[in-house]
């Protein structure tokens, strides 16, 4: 399956993303993507310990300061992560993949841990196919 094939199954499947790094300013690119997203119909969790005493939240949606702390949550209202969308320097990523294999995550879908200077042929998880 090609590339482009294997995202657009993952994005019709994978509703629920948590996005790492997700700041509150619009000109941002996390909060440019995730509210394209979010305006498309996916449920968008914020994570940034920056933002996670914020009362306003992200996107209207309350901010977690970890991916774990995020998945407690959702996991209370019977939902769980589907993908996680990273926006951080890329020495910040595979910290951030190993908490999201330690929440079970990638059992369920894919981590795309895109940052600058990691393209996605050299991500964590290409294995998991």
């Amino acid at each position: 399956m090609n590339e482009y094939a294997r995202l657009q199954r993952m994005l019709e499947r994978d509703r629920v993303i948590a996005v790492v790094g997700l700041s509150n300013r619009a000109h941002r690119p996390s909060y440019v993507v995730s509210a394209y997203m979010k305006s498309h119909g996916y449920r968008i969790v914020p994570v940034n310990p920056a933002w996670s005493n914020d009362t306003a939240g992200v996107l209207g949606e309350r901010c977690f300061a970890t991916l774990t702390d995020a998945a407690a949550s959702l996991a209370a209202e019977g939902v769980s992560i589907d993908m996680v969308n990273v926006f951080r320097r890329s020495e910040e990523v595979l910290p951030i993949a190993d908490e999201a294999v330690r929440i079970n995550t990638v059992n369920r879908a894919k981590l795309h841990a895109r940052s600058i200077g990691m393209p996605p042929r050299q991500t964590y998880f290409n294995h998991l196919s």
